[in-house]
């Protein structure tokens, strides 16, 4: 079998996620490349919670639309997975479960004592355990790398590592006792490599990880957010990593104040970013509106989730790309990236602090749900990558020794590429007005008409050189093709496999991939004339990147896939439109 997807399901505090990160893991040290997918409901305890594991020979960027084997915890999770099940795919639940509904045809059943082997070692919470030794068991897998995957996990707990490893042993004991049709086993196995030594070239990675250590690699000094899902795992992460890497990582009372609190680190000379979701990011427009004013570099991660209002917490959507590009009020530049895995969350990371210091602007790092909670397989070599910094045009204490013959420095004056040197505090000779009004080259207020006109175009001035500097966006395939796919962030990976799977019965498709979603560069135009026929792919409703092409290029991307339901766009939903 060249590629499984395996889907745990069950109630939250039954340890779903812990249970397929360690699934996850096992498959990557047994040399394979695997891709995660989590859904939760906005719930503590309770709910359908999923988290799904594919596992591949070749690299894997998204996940399947329906699982080969499901191992269900409790009834309700099994009746609302039976649609995404594969045909002949195989169900792992408690024999205490009742049957008493219809099942897909060819649909295979292992109902085990799950609950009776968990409460002989160690209690109910352990049915999780118990059943990844069943699986292992029936798919002939090393027990060896799972034993110090849990004791990597549980170690610190103590004694809650070897009970994990009993529950598993005891799973595995039964499953031997208790063989499942071989014939029916045939269907769900891979070779993998068993031995206790891998390659160790890959790692497991998420997208909010992924930024966090990007923002490490820049250099950032403060990061400043308020928890909201999906973005809390970046704030999670950097506190985690606060004294290795001599950050400040600060949570405030709100994202009013987060904001804020990164525009004062920015005013001093620190590199400083905060992150949110969208509502968050609904409080961030009047700190995001100053830092347009004061030209202070910042850079705001905004991890997406379904709107309006609260709309739906724990899910994905790309519905905010119109919305960060127009936000704040009045005219100033900014630049929005969107990242499609976690090499470009980790690249465009660093990259966003210095075209934020070089343009003194702030940046927005544009991700979501499905990028960001997802955990992909990514080599570690990607993470030696380190940017140069660059600062541009930031003057610091006793580098530069400013005119001494003037009351104030210029900060805000005209200069050829309409980017002035910015003295942090402390600088001789370098005082200035940080003023949120329209202000002069001091930053002294100034109300006339020559003042406004004169910073108004030499702020958007900053837009024209960032057109030039950024890059067209990446095609992947063929060079010619008879349709090419078009995408922006997270919606790389479900193209990508797309991709890859119709070129294999040799019709051959490209893909165009932005992930410099704003200001879109010069030159689009003509990029995109050479292609024959395009098909945009947006996780929204509207279809907000096609409205931008339109309207900085004037090519309407007719033919489109769009979602809008809180699920990411599986690959077989694309191939599925392709192929008709």
């Amino acid at each position: 079998m060249d590629h499984l997807t395996i889907k745990i399901v069950g109630p939250a505090g039954f340890g779903i996620k812990v249970t397929g990160m360690m699934l996850a893991k096992h498959f990557l040290r047994s040399d394979c490349f695997v891709f995660a997918y989590t859904e939760y409901p906005s719930l503590i305890r309770g709910g359908h919670n999923t988290f799904q594991v594919d596992i591949a020979k070749k690299e894997i960027n998204s996940a399947a639309e329906k699982c080969d084997i499901l191992i269900a915890l409790n009834k309700d999770s099994l009746i609302k997975e039976l649609k995404n099940i594969n045909t002949s795919g195989l169900i792992i639940y408690d024999e205490q479960i009742e049957i008493d509904f219809s099942l897909p045809n060819k649909i295979n059943l292992l109902p085990s004592p799950l609950m009776e082997i968990a409460k002989n070692n160690g209690g109910e919470l352990m049915k999780n355990t118990v059943a990844l030794g069943i699986l292992l068991g029936a798919l002939n897998l090393s027990l060896e790398n799972l034993n110090k995957i849990l004791t990597e996990t549980f170690g610190h707990k103590g004694a809650i590592a070897e009970q994990n490893k009993k529950a598993v042993q005891a799973g595995l004991e039964w499953i031997k006792n208790n063989p499942i049709n071989s014939k029916i086993a045939a269907q769900y196995i891979m070779t993998v490599n068993n031995n206790k030594s891998f390659k160790q070239d890959n790692l497991f990675i998420s997208g909010n990880q992924a930024c966090a250590l990007g923002a490490i690699a820049a250099g950032c000094q403060l990061y400043s957010a308020y928890p909201m899902t999906p973005a809390s795992e970046i704030l999670h992460y950097l506190v985690a990593k606060q004294q290795a890497s001599g950050m400040v990582v600060h949570q405030p009372e709100d994202e009013i104040a987060a904001v804020h609190v990164a525009l004062g680190a920015s005013f001093t000379g620190s590199r400083a970013a905060c992150g949110t979701s969208g509502g968050g990011f609904a409080l961030m427009n009047e700190g995001l509106s100053l830092a347009g004013m004061l030209e202070l570099p910042i850079v705001i991660f905004e991890v997406m989730r379904p709107a309006p209002a609260t709309g739906l917490p724990t899910w994905t959507e790309q519905g905010d790309l119109m919305y960060v590009v127009h936000a704040g009020h009045g005219d100033f530049p900014r630049l929005v990236l969107a990242p499609g895995n976690p090499t470009e969350c980790f690249l465009l990371t660093q990259q966003a602090f210095n075209l934020a210091d070089k343009y003194q602007i702030p940046v927005i790092v544009l991700s979501d749900k499905f990028l960001g909670e997802s955990t992909y397989t990514t080599s570690k070599k990607l993470f030696s990558k380190i940017e140069k910094k660059a600062r541009g045009k930031i003057l610091i204490v006793n580098q530069n020794q400013l005119a001494e013959n003037q009351t104030l420095f210029a900060r805000y004056k005209n200069e050829k590429d309409n980017v002035s040197p910015r003295p942090i505090p402390g600088v001789l000779n370098g005082e200035y007005i940080a003023n949120s009004d329209e202000h002069d080259e001091f930053g002294l207020t100034n109300e006339s008409t020559v003042c406004r006109n004169e910073q108004m175009k030499r702020r958007m001035g900053k837009t024209l050189n960032l057109k030039k500097e950024i890059p067209l966006p990446t095609l992947y395939g063929p060079k010619s093709a008879n349709l090419t796919l078009v995408c922006w962030g997270s919606m790389l990976g479900p193209s990508l496999d797309a991709l890859n799977e119709i070129n294999k019965d040799k019709k051959q498709i490209n893909l165009i991939h932005f992930s410099y979603v704003w200001p879109l560069p010069l030159g689009l135009d003509k990029f995109l004339k050479q292609f024959s026929k395009l098909i945009l792919i947006e996780n929204n409703f509207s279809a907000q990147l096609g409205i931008l092409i339109r309207q900085e290029t004037g090519t309407e991307i007719k033919d489109k896939i769009l979602k809008y339901d809180g699920r990411p766009l599986w690959k077989e939903e694309i191939i599925k439109t392709v192929k008709k």
